[in-house]
């Protein structure tokens, strides 16, 4: 998958640039995600549901079976709007980032 094929990924970068291809496996894990993982996920937006990628954030106060995400940017929309998300948000796991030249 590419990220023209999501949500621009301007709140992910310089992760991932518009150009750049993300590759996701939709087969993982829950149990196997970690702080720092990058997910792909459908997150709530004023418009409508979205679909883009996210940072998974460890937060002590997040409850089990939820999962608090983050941008790696500032301007991005991510859990400190929204609150943590349920596990079945998640539809993919980010397994590499090809950059583009």
């Amino acid at each position: 998958m590419t990220s023209n094929s999501m949500q621009p990924l301007i709140s992910m970068q310089p992760l991932i640039a518009s150009k750049d291809t993300v590759l996701v496996t939709k087969w993982f894990r829950i149990t196997s995600l970690r702080t720092g993982d990058l997910v792909l996920v459908q997150i709530p937006t004023p418009a409508g549901q979205v679909l883009t990628v996210r940072q998974i954030e460890q937060q002590p106060e997040t409850p089990k079976g939820f999962f608090y995400l983050r941008s790696v940017s500032t301007n991005g929309i991510d859990s400190r709007q929204f609150g943590a998300l349920q596990a079945s948000n998640i539809q993919g796991r980010v397994v590499w980032i090809i950059k583009a030249d």
